[in-house]
């Protein structure tokens, strides 16, 4: 098993997060059974009161939990048996905090400036991801109230701390900006593509103009952000996302042919953006999240079997052992599978 832009190889004994089903949610689980029964007769949180212990457990476990759950091949029963009262109190409580006009915005132990309610939003609408094949109308209807509740809590946090990705793309100024403001930004961006993915699946495409605009928002943002700071690991997860968006749209991207299209540069220097920061921050975390990170982006870059091709620019009268080079993939499509990215495991 090879992870090409990290450079070496790793076996699977090697490394925790390789294996086709990790279990590395099973401690997280166990942490989380333990406030569970910790809160058991708390009513309402109030974070001020709270130990940092138990803020940075609570903290840890939510970020960890939605951030995870989208390597798993089998979410249903993880998304069942989690215990969530514990996380859904909490994230209550920042809830109520964050509306108090005479409280300063917290920053947390784990997830710094990114509202906790946007990883409770992650955890969701990743499960959700996961249920289109069955067409459902509640599946929708609940998509639709996740983009309702991450439009609120983005106006909400950019109203507080202002939109650093339109400062990051004026050339001619090198504003300050520190990694928590980008990294939530990058957070909100990321789910507003992956939402969009799951309400719209055909409209919502790596070929598409949203999705343009939005690597190029990205790129920005990523672009300021310092990957040499201690725990620079935390924005793996909105690179996962924004590395599906930036996928070769058919083989010949893939082997760096034809990239006249401004759409195609975009990609291209998206792709290896992420490469370079993926890099930095692997050589100083040795993280496992990471080199998991690359190993899927690597896959999806190399157009794996699981991609879905949505268009082929050749007809049956001319179609040659050529043709495949312009036959058109999605990215995206590898996030709204059964098994979601786990299939790139396969």
């Amino acid at each position: 098993m090879s992870f090409s832009f990290l450079g070496g190889r790793l076996t699977p004994k090697q490394d925790f997060y390789s294996a086709p089903s990790s279990h590395s949610l099973v401690h997280y689980k166990a942490i989380s059974q333990v406030l569970e029964e910790w809160m058991a007769n708390v009513h309402r949180l109030q974070l001020a009161e709270m130990s940092v212990f138990h803020l940075t457990l609570l903290d840890s476990v939510l970020y960890h939990f939605s951030t995870r759950l989208i390597f798993e091949p089998e979410i249903d029963a993880i998304w069942t048996s989690f215990p969530w009262n514990a996380l859904a109190k909490y994230v209550e409580a920042w809830d109520d905090e964050s509306r108090d006009p005479r409280t300063t915005p917290r920053v947390l132990p784990v997830v710094g400036k990114t509202p906790p309610t946007l990883f409770f939003l992650i955890s969701q609408i990743t499960w959700l991801s996961r249920q289109l094949a069955s067409s459902s109308h509640t599946t929708s209807d609940l998509a639709r109230q996740c983009q309702t509740t991450l439009e609120e809590i983005e106006e909400a946090h950019f109203r507080l701390h202002g939109k650093c990705s339109a400062v990051l793309q004026d050339g001619a100024i090198k504003p300050v900006i520190s990694n928590g403001d980008i990294a939530a930004e990058l957070y909100f961006l990321a789910l507003r593509i992956y939402i969009g993915k799951v309400l719209d699946p055909q409209k919502t495409r790596t070929d598409s103009a949203a999705i343009h605009l939005s690597l190029i928002n990205g790129f920005a943002l990523l672009n300021g952000y310092d990957a040499s700071e201690p725990c620079s690991q935390v924005i793996c997860w909105p690179l996962i996302i924004l590395g599906c968006a930036a996928c070769p749209l058919n083989l010949a991207e893939a082997r760096g042919q034809g990239t006249d299209s401004i759409y195609t540069q975009t990609r291209m220097q998206m792709r290896r953006l992420i490469r370079e920061k993926l890099l930095e921050i692997w050589q100083l975390s040795l993280s496992g999240f990471v080199r998991r990170t690359a190993n899927c982006l690597d896959k999806v870059w190399n157009l794996h079997s699981s991609l879905h091709r949505f268009q082929s620019s050749t007809d049956d009268r001319f179609r040659s052992k050529y043709s495949s080079l312009s036959e058109k993939y999605d990215g995206l499509s590898a996030l709204v599978s059964k098994k979601g990215l786990a299939s790139l495991q396969d």
